[in-house]
């Protein structure tokens, strides 16, 4: 019974096993389930065999056609752009032709003139006539040997062969052929007959090459599915399929330069950041180094304008208190010997003097008050005093020595007393 949501029940057929007795239902399930399957394994087969008569998508042969046109133009260049055209070829033009090769035409070929013919055969995709002129012409011009063509054709076949790189024909005569999708190349055996420099340019080009002939063989046996038989879908896929894993390795390899070339440009942007980064930071140093440096000078400038203006303030100072201080001047006897005396017993000087009175409030920046001269003035002209009455009794006493003695006792007793009334 049907009991879905929403629906009226209803009643389904009973299996034919269910029936029947209960002895005959094995057999009669085992003879359902075998048509059930046979019925499965039909309908497979009819759906294989539609899709596999399915013809191809209208337009594909011509798309493919238009990408091998577009494949063999990129790839065919003039002989002379290829970059192994004559490679390293005047270096082998100075070898020397062997005495009797020069004066007529030669049946062998010169062993000397190996290097110069495979660099001048590598790389050629001519066929082997053409080649043989344009070599014998090249050794005639460059190296004055005249070999003959039988001579010289033996010798390319011998040192170089002709690889076809594409999809050649299986009918095709190797040496002469010409069909732009075989890519024929003349590729010299030995690679020692170049230069070392020379050498991994030879090799370079030739894995371009390899990679390039894989890709046009492909192409080549897909178009040839397609326009064989369009409706055998299995061969096409498979080719198809061949063909765009080339694609696709292509366009890994190029998504993979353009990484490593957004690489190489975020390196030199952090670079170049860097670079202005430093430079800006010397920039600041050398502002601060500046600034610090007019700091400096007019730190020092002020320092010596202060030591001028305290040196010039303790000078005038020194004038100022000097004035008060007078010279004598010694004109008589008695004033030379008071002079005399005074060498002996010096008069403390200003600066012997100054320092005994508050000298510092002369010397501090502040102003000094009219108080404090007054009291310098009065100290000052008392020093001075008392060194004039030192050095006047000092002169009484030596005149008294002078004078002769008298025999008088009153005398005597009365020059003591003087003498004691001084004292």
């Amino acid at each position: 019974t049907n009991t879905r949501k929403g629906s009226k029940p209803s009643l389904r057929p009973a299996p034919p096993y269910l029936l029947c007795d209960e002895k005959q239902r094995p057999l009669l399930a085992f003879q359902t389930l075998m048509e059930v399957s046979s019925c499965g394994e039909k309908t497979g087969e009819a759906s294989a065999s539609a899709s596999a008569a399915a013809p191809a998508p209208v337009g594909k042969k011509e798309q493919y056609e238009v990408e091998l046109a577009e494949l063999l133009r990129s790839v065919a260049r003039k002989e002379e752009d290829e970059p192994d055209f004559e490679l390293g070829l005047e270096e082998a033009a100075i070898a020397r032709v062997p005495e009797g090769g020069g004066g007529g035409e030669s049946s062998f070929f010169p062993e000397a003139l190996t290097p110069f013919l495979a660099r001048h055969v590598q790389g050629r995709g001519c066929p082997l006539s053409v080649l043989v002129s344009s070599l014998s012409a090249a050794l005639k011009a460059r190296c004055g040997a005249t070999v003959s063509a039988e001579a010289l054709a033996s010798k390319i076949r011998l040192v170089a062969e002709r690889k076809a790189y594409g999809a050649s024909r299986r009918s095709c005569v190797i040496h002469e052929d010409t069909s732009p999708r075989a890519l024929w190349r003349w590729e010299v055996a030995s690679i020692d007959l170049f230069e070392e420099a020379a050498q991994p340019a030879v090799k370079e080009v030739r894995s371009l090459r390899t990679k390039v002939g894989l890709r046009v063989k492909a192409l080549t046996k897909l178009c040839d599915a397609l326009a064989k038989d369009p409706t055998d879908a299995a061969k096409i896929s498979h080719e198809e399929e061949r063909y765009v894993r080339f694609k696709r390795e292509e366009e890994a390899a190029r998504l993979k330069a353009l990484a490593r070339e957004r690489k190489r440009l975020e390196k030199e942007a952090e670079a170049e950041r860097k670079r202005k980064k430093k430079e800006d930071l010397e920039e600041k140093k050398k502002e601060h180094d500046e600034a610090k440096r007019k700091k400096e000078e007019e730190k020092a400038k002020k320092e010596e304008a202060r030591q001028k203006k305290e040196h010039a303030e303790k000078k005038q100072a020194a004038s100022f208190m000097g004035f008060f201080v007078k010279k004598t001047t010694a004109t008589s006897p008695k004033d030379k010997a008071a002079a005399e005396a005074a060498k002996a017993h010096p008069e403390p000087s200003l600066s012997s003097t100054l320092p005994d009175m508050d000298l510092e409030k002369i010397q501090r920046p502040e102003p000094v008050t009219l108080d404090d001269l007054r009291t310098m003035i009065a100290e000052a002209s008392t020093t001075k005093n008392e060194g004039r009455r030192r050095r006047k009794r000092d002169d009484d006493l030596e005149d008294d020595d002078d004078r002769p003695e008298d025999d008088d006792d009153g005398d005597d007793d009365a020059s003591v007393v003087v003498v004691e009334e001084k004292k």
